[in-house]
């Protein structure tokens, strides 16, 4: 149905403010809501008011591009959201793409091959993306939905596989999925990764939430 799992959209925003990139490819967009997000939460300045009259991406600070495979999730809103959007598999389209800040793949992985899926992230880390990915944290069998092959799961990704690509790498889990951050050099992020005084700090800020 072209969505992804919940509890990722606060730790993916977050993780999104932190990197401030100021061009982003969204891999398997699904609705658009990671885009249209972007926007809102840093893209267009709270200082700005917006202009009904212009699309949400021409008075952002952020580019956003975006991949899709199916045409029938080509809706009419993402002409708001996204500068181009790219038709086809992304393991297809490599080399048509410019270099990216960013490159999001929010439960996209699990539905290639793994050895498409690697070659995916090595190209992104050799054009010098900082690469965010999540998936499931456990298997489970998908086929194809709504008459779309491309929903099928075909693969699944444990933090032992990305260490082959000797990048720097830091990750956790989040709900029933895991988010994965690559890049070339290593990153710092607050409040994320699997080190104890982070997830301390992630737990000790939950019960202060439900206080």
């Amino acid at each position: 149905m072209g969505s992804s799992f919940l509890s990722q959209i606060p730790t993916v925003i977050d993780l999104l403010q932190q990197i401030h990139p100021e061009t982003i490819l969204d891999v398997g967009k699904g609705f658009g809501k990671f885009g249209f997000l972007v926007h809102e939460y840093f893209g267009i300045p709270t200082v700005v008011r917006p202009d009904p009259r212009r699309m949400l991406r021409e008075q952002s600070t952020v580019a956003i591009d975006a991949v899709e495979s199916c045409p029938f999730y080509m809706w009419p809103h993402l002409d708001h959201i996204y500068r181009k959007i790219y038709l086809g598999r992304v393991e297809q389209l490599l080399k048509e793409f410019p270099p990216y800040d960013l490159v999001l793949m929010c439960d996209v992985l699990e539905h290639l091959d793994k050895a498409d899926g690697a070659n995916v992230v090595r190209w992104f880390l050799s054009q010098g993306s900082i690469l965010f990915v999540t998936t499931p944290k456990d298997w489970f069998k998908q086929d194809a939905l709504h008459e779309n092959p491309d929903e099928e799961h075909k693969s699944h990704w444990t933090p032992e596989d990305f260490k082959q690509f000797g990048s720097s790498l830091t990750w956790q889990n989040i709900g029933p999925g895991r988010a994965f951050i690559l890049s070339k050099q290593p990153l710092w992020f607050r409040a994320f990764g699997r080190q104890p005084i982070k997830r301390a700090k992630r737990i000790a800020h939950a019960i202060l939430n439900e206080l």
